[in-house]
């Protein structure tokens, strides 16, 4: 399988609430917690669309994201990293 190669600037792309894709259920105590940068859409080529997620979670809480991949889906953590459930870094 071959794709095209793609290039994006990511700093030139603003974060929007994830609430506008996803709806209330992303919200925490009627706040935007997550957001999210469009990357690509390849839709139309029947493939998906790629975001880049930023959680910021609630003061003193963490977020504990669980993912099912359901195609060519991949997962890669920019900063923070993996945590204990007590929030310590691993």
């Amino acid at each position: 399988m071959e794709t095209d190669a793609i290039s994006i600037r990511t700093p030139e792309t603003e974060w929007i609430p994830a609430s506008s894709i996803y709806g209330e259920s992303v919200l925490y105590e009627d706040k935007e917690i997550v957001f999210v940068k469009q990357l690509t859409n390849r839709l139309e080529k029947g493939k998906g669309v790629a975001y880049l997620i930023k959680f910021i979670p609630p003061e003193g809480k963490i977020i504990r994201t669980v993912a099912i991949a359901r195609s060519d889906e991949h997962v890669y953590i920019l900063e923070g990293g993996h945590c204990f459930r007590n929030g310590e870094q691993r």
